[in-house]
C-alpha cells in the first residue's frame, strides 16, 4: 500500500464514521507480533502494513501523531473499498485497465483500481454560474476579507488580595484606581498616535501605582469575531468608536480604556473576479460528500472491522522512540 495520501480538503476520518455504525471487535489476531488492523471482507490491513506505510508517507523523524496514523489507515483502507467494488463493477475488465493492470504490482494496481472507480462513480458535475453566484453570495466571508480594527486597551484594577484570580477580585476601581484610568485616558487622548509612548504607558503607571493591576493589549480585531472574555462590552464598544477617539468604560472592579488607532476597511471582490474559486469551491464540496456517502456505504457492504488498539500501540511505539 504505497499509495501516496490524496486527502480532499475537507474530509473527515473514515475512522470517526466507522465509530458511529460499526461495533468495534476488541481483537482479531493474526500472530502477536503482526495483529490485524482493519478487516475489509476477505481482506486485511496488518500492523506491519501501517508501518511500512507510515514510513514510505510520513515524516517518522518527527513523530507521527495519532490523529495522523488514522488518516493513514482511513487512506489505506478507502483504497481497499474502492478497489474492490471496482472489480466487483467489472472495471478491471474493461480494455484500457486490462491494458493498465497487465504486469503491475498490487499497489500500483490498487492506484489504477481506486482511479477508474472515482472516474466512474465519483465525479460530480460542474457546478453553474448560477448556483456559484448564489453560493457566493451566501458565503461573502469566505471570499472577502472583513474589516480590521486596530488599536489599544488598558484596564486598570486594584490587586486581587493574596495573589488571587485577578477576575474573582471583589474591590471596586475608585479612588487612586479610578484617577489612575483618568491619566491613563487623558495621556491617551494626548498620544494616541504616539505608538512608543502608548506603549510605555503601562510600565510607566505599573511602576507609580503598584497597588494596581494594570492591564495593556494591542487590538487588532475582526468584525463580527468578539470573543467571550471579561472585555467582551469593552471589544464591542471599541469597535464602535471613530478612528482615532478614546473613551474609558467603568466595567465591575475596573476601568477599561480603549483607542480606535484606525479601522482597515478591504475591498470587496466583486464575483467574476473569485468565479473559478467558487465553482472549485462548490465541487470540492460535492466531491467530498458523494465521496463520504460511498465509503459509508461500501464500508457496511464489505462488512469493515477496525481495531483502533493497534493504531494506539503504533502511536506509543512513536512517543517512545520507536519506529519498528
Amino acid at each position: 500500500m504505497s499509495r501516496q495520501l490524496e486527502r480532499v480538503k475537507g474530509v473527515t476520518g473514515i475512522f470517526v464514521r466507522i465509530l458511529l455504525m460499526l461495533v468495534l471487535t476488541v481483537q482479531f489476531a493474526r500472530g502477536e507480533d503482526n495483529p490485524v488492523v482493519a478487516r475489509i471482507g476477505e481482506t486485511v490491513i496488518t500492523l506491519s502494513q501501517v508501518r511500512g506505510q507510515m514510513k514510505q508517507t510520513l515524516n517518522v523523524k518527527h513523530r507521527p501523531s495519532t490523529q495522523q496514523l488514522y488518516v493513514l489507515l482511513d487512506d489505506m483502507i478507502t483504497g481497499i473499498l474502492f478497489s474492490k467494488e471496482a472489480v466487483e463493477q467489472g472495471l478491471d475488465k474493461e480494455p484500457e485497465n486490462m491494458a493498465a493492470l497487465k504486469g503491475v504490482s498490487e499497489d500500483k494496481r490498487v492506484d489504477i483500481l481506486v482511479k477508474s472507480y472515482k472516474n466512474k462513480f465519483l465525479t460530480v458535475p460542474r457546478a453553474t454560474d448560477q448556483e456559484a453566484s448564489d453560493y457566493y453570495v451566501n458565503n461573502l466571508g469566505l471570499y472577502n476579507t472583513p474589516k480590521i480594527y486596530n488599536g489599544f486597551m488598558f484596564s486598570v484594577a486594584p490587586k486581587a488580595p493574596n495573589n488571587s484570580d485577578p477576575k474573582d477580585n471583589d474591590k471596586e476601581c475608585t479612588g487612586t484606581c479610578k484617577e489612575a484610568a483618568q491619566a491613563i485616558y487623558d495621556r491617551l487622548i494626548a498620544n494616541a498616535k504616539d505608538y512608543e509612548t502608548v506603549v510605555k504607558l503601562k510600565d510607566e503607571f505599573a511602576e507609580k501605582h503598584p497597588e494596581l493591576d494594570i492591564f495593556f493589549a494591542l487590538l487588532s480585531h475582526w468584525e463580527g469575531k468578539v470573543k467571550n472574555s471579561a472585555y467582551d462590552n469593552a471589544l464591542k464598544e471599541f469597535m464602535q468608536l471613530q478612528p482615532g477617539q478614546v473613551k474609558i468604560i467603568e466595567a465591575k472592579g475596573m476601568h477599561v480604556i480603549i483607542n480606535l488607532a484606525g479601522v482597515y476597511d478591504p475591498p470587496i471582490y466583486k464575483f467574476e473576479e473569485v468565479k473559478n474559486r467558487v465553482i472549485s469551491d462548490i465541487e470540492r464540496k460535492k466531491s467530498v460528500e458523494k465521496q463520504n456517502e460511498a465509503i459509508k456505504k461500501l464500508a457496511e457492504k464489505y462488512k469493515l472491522q477496525v481495531y483502533p488498539k493497534y493504531i494506539e500501540q503504533l502511536a506509543d511505539e512513536q512517543i517512545g522512540g520507536q519506529t519498528k
